[in-house]
């Protein structure tokens, strides 16, 4: 247990948290109660693995929409989660399969997914997802791995870089901004190539282009009649 104090009209409150709730908190899903956990683990080597499940008895099938009560079996994912302070965190997921009992689906076995955690075949959760993306969007992949270990989050070079991959398959948007620079990057180096725009003012990525042609280049600045200057 840990106890937090606070002043309320002159007087002092105490207030006891417990370990799971600080645990909730800290993943953010202390206002979801689907999730429940069910070890801490902090290890010699200065990692701590928190194992954690869904409640409740039944899933819902992605392809019907229909809820299932029958369980198949049991698996265990390994999601890597932001540092809790300068402890490395690895979530164990333990998530069931389901049968899916209409018989007009063609999904036969399906499985729980992780809301508001991870993706469906994430190893990092969804907000350490994001963490990689922003570091490696402001600098080179190697920087951003440089970067990511000093705040205790060990990140591959190689994985910083395909974090990017999926930002080339998003359609570029018009965007507000007016004066922009433009710029390619290796996505696959000697083969392929993208290109990125950034605000020359606030220095944010505005969009990713999906190969670094004039032709779809002149697209996306079609789209955006709103720009002045181009460097």
């Amino acid at each position: 247990m840990t106890s937090t104090k606070c002043k309320v009209n002159e007087k002092v409150c105490e207030q006891l948290y417990s370990t799971e709730e600080i645990i909730k908190y800290y993943l953010g899903i202390e206002n979801i109660s689907n999730y429940k956990v069910q070890n801490i683990l902090f290890k010699s080597d200065g990692s701590m693995d928190i194992t954690l499940s869904l409640k409740g008895r039944r899933g819902r099938c992605p392809c019907c929409g229909k809820s299932s009560y029958r369980r198949h079996s049991t698996y265990v994912r390994r999601i890597r989660d932001i540092p809790f302070g300068e402890k490395l965190v690895t979530i164990i997921a333990v998530v069931s399969k389901y049968k899916c009992t209409t018989p007009d689906c063609h999904r036969r076995i399906f499985c729980e997914g992780l809301p508001f955690l991870a993706g469906r075949y994430a190893r990092f959760s969804l907000r350490m997802n994001r963490l990689i993306v922003e570091q490696s969007l402001d600098c080179s992949s190697r920087d951003a791995s440089k970067h990511l270990k000093q705040m205790h989050s060990k990140v591959s070079p190689s994985t910083c870089l395909r974090r990017l991959y999926p930002l080339g398959d998003e359609p570029s948007v018009a965007c507000g901004s007016t004066y922009v620079g433009i710029d390619d990057f290796a996505f696959s180096k000697g083969k392929v190539y993208m290109s990125v725009v950034t605000d020359l003012f606030s220095h944010d990525v505005v969009a990713v282009i999906p190969c670094r042609s004039g032709r779809e280049l002149d697209r996306w600045l079609m789209k955006n009649p709103q720009i002045e200057v181009v460097t």
